[in-house]
């Protein structure tokens, strides 16, 4: 299931994007409101950390921009396809949410906003400012946050015997600097399927020691509180 594919987007991609935005839209609105009101007000759908309509918007965007046909658009970062991310995005999130208010008002009686007060709105469901600034999400969504996202990685698995061996050694030096001259991001894992002890480098903070000193690293953060 996870391999089907959706205008050349795999089903997982698609997946796990819905959910980090309906994370990334629980924080930005319970912080919103928590400031207005001056106290902590939980958004979430359900009480959750989720709010499923910034997934659902945000999974449309990426529908959008980021398939086969329209990727190279995306990320050519001219002023055209800013402007198409923008307008797109703008109308795409506006008619989901007139959408979803008027849904959650027949099932529900109940109204989640309401912009009745704010100027140059659509029977208080959608409104011109909140529209404008749905476009502007979408641009540092499309040019910042999903690229990021979308950061391609590499596992690379070493031995102690990587370092004691000179040309092995050089090897792994040269893997290391093609892997982040085209921006892949290493993530390093001892080799258990042939290291002969439990731990052949003593602990992961050796590791990302020596990690550190062949690439010749100007920092080495360790998070281990052992």
């Amino acid at each position: 299931m996870w391999s089907i594919r959706i205008w050349g987007l795999e089903f997982f991609d698609i997946f796990y994007n819905f959910f980090i935005y309906c994370f990334l839209g629980w924080i930005y609105e319970s912080t919103y409101v928590s400031i207005k009101s001056r106290k902590w007000v939980n958004r979430g759908f359900l009480n959750g950390p989720v709010i499923p309509i910034y997934g659902c918007a945000a999974t449309l965007l990426y529908l959008a921009f980021f398939n086969d046909a329209m990727i190279d658009l995306t990320m050519s970062r001219t002023a055209m396809s800013i402007l198409i991310i923008f307008f797109s995005g703008m109308i795409l999130a506006s008619l989901l949410e007139f959408v979803t208010s008027w849904l959650m008002e027949k099932l529900f009686h109940a109204r989640w906003w309401d912009y009745s007060n704010i100027p140059l709105n659509l029977q208080g469901r959608i409104c011109l400012p909140v529209s404008l600034f749905w476009g502007l999400l979408s641009v540092v969504m499309a040019e910042w946050i999903q690229p990021l996202m979308d950061q391609v990685v590499a596992q690379i698995l070493m031995t102690k015997t990587t370092m004691l061996n000179d040309d092995s050694r050089k090897n792994a030096q040269n893997t290391f600097d093609e892997l982040l001259k085209m921006g892949v991001i290493p993530i390093v894992n001892e080799n258990d399927t042939v290291a002969t002890h439990e731990i052949e480098f003593g602990d992961n903070d050796r590791l990302s020691a020596i990690v550190a000193a062949v690439i010749h690293a100007d920092l080495l953060i360790l998070l281990s509180d052992i």
